[in-house]
């Protein structure tokens, strides 16, 4: 039998650790779940029980949720479980900050519970598998003070966890879905290209795309056919961009690209090929044809206007415009 995952919950919204529940209550059998809604809770807690992962909103009444994290994650007191930090879209320093507290990945509210379950899944997933591979490193490095001849053996173990350590690397930087560059890569390439853009002048341009339609696949055809549509559009929207733009899975049906250098003129032009290569393929699944079309928003900054939080938020607003006017088309802002 698995063994059971310990799972806390912290957040002071009482609805959202209601809807916590509600989506993972088949999980139940798999992963026994705590709910604590104050950073006193969730202190007195975690002395108490060991967990594994631990998804943590940053704010909170009092002690707030970036320094409990700090307290956990470092000195003599640091903990070994992984911590998911709930944030807001808002304060890019704030999620920076969070990471480079130690926190293993960033959740969006509001939550889905395809992604919640999916970063729940991945983020065990990796602490199981490191933690297989420094126990066995550490039962070699027992070894070869009694051999000498394990030397050999503990070297191949090193070797391997530094594969194990890039493969994970790699897994916090992709969408495991789509194969797409995951919302984390986007957050640090838009402060990257933004910063370049500052100092340049040149303008940049974002695109933020949506399926439409995509709760009808789900719901006529089940979860399997709506994964199967978004890694067959992710696979056309990534051969549809330039090597020097990026593109990824922002979250949901939403994919996000950043387009360095690019005009607002050139910008529409590439989005209009990507909505039409979209919209011009039929996905078959299981025999039904999928005639699947999306819509997109784009904006665009140049120096010292329109960038970052702006940015995004104008490109999430033409869509909203492009959604209003009938979908499949492209706006601007």
């Amino acid at each position: 039998m698995a063994e059971i995952k310990n799972i806390l919950f912290v957040d002071d919204e009482p609805s959202v650790l209601d809807g916590f529940r509600r989506m993972l209550h088949n999980k139940e059998a798999e992963w026994e779940m705590r709910f604590v809604s104050s950073s006193t809770e969730a202190h007195d807690i975690v002395s108490k029980f060991g967990f594994d992962v631990i998804v943590l909103d940053v704010k909170l009444p009092g002690k707030d949720g970036l320094e409990l994290l700090e307290e956990w994650k470092s000195g003599d007191s640091r903990h070994d479980f992984e911590v998911i930090m709930l944030t807001g879209l808002e304060d890019e320093g704030l999620k920076r900050r969070a990471l480079d507290l130690g926190a293993t990945d960033l959740l969006n509210k509001p939550v889905s519970k395809d992604d919640l379950i999916a970063r729940l899944e991945n983020v065990l997933r990796m602490k199981s598998y490191r933690e297989s591979l420094l126990q066995r490193t550490r039962e070699l490095e027992k070894e070869i003070k009694r051999r000498e001849k394990a030397e050999n053996e503990l070297k191949r173990a090193y070797h391997e966890l530094e594969g194990v350590n890039a493969m994970l690397k790699k897994l916090a930087v992709q969408d495991q879905l789509t194969g797409l560059f995951n919302r984390r890569v986007f957050d640090e390439k838009l402060n990257e290209y933004s910063n370049l853009s500052d100092r340049s002048g040149q303008p940049l341009s974002c695109l933020i795309c949506d399926l439409d339609h995509f709760k009808l696949i789900n719901d006529t055809y089940g979860h399997q056919a709506g994964d199967y549509v978004l890694s067959n559009i992710a696979g056309i929207l990534a051969k549809g961009i330039r090597k020097s733009d990026i593109i990824t899975r922002y979250g949901g049906e939403e994919f996000a690209a950043l387009f360095p250098n690019t005009p607002l003129k050139n910008a529409l032009v590439l989005a209009q090929k990507l909505r039409e290569s979209v919209n011009d393929t039929t996905l078959s699944f299981e025999g039904n044809d999928l005639h699947i079309t999306i819509s997109i928003g784009v904006s665009v900054g140049d120096n010292k206007s329109n960038l970052k939080d702006a940015l995004v938020k104008a490109a999430d607003t033409a869509l909203y415009r492009a959604k209003s006017l009938g979908r499949n088309r492209v706006c601007n802002m």
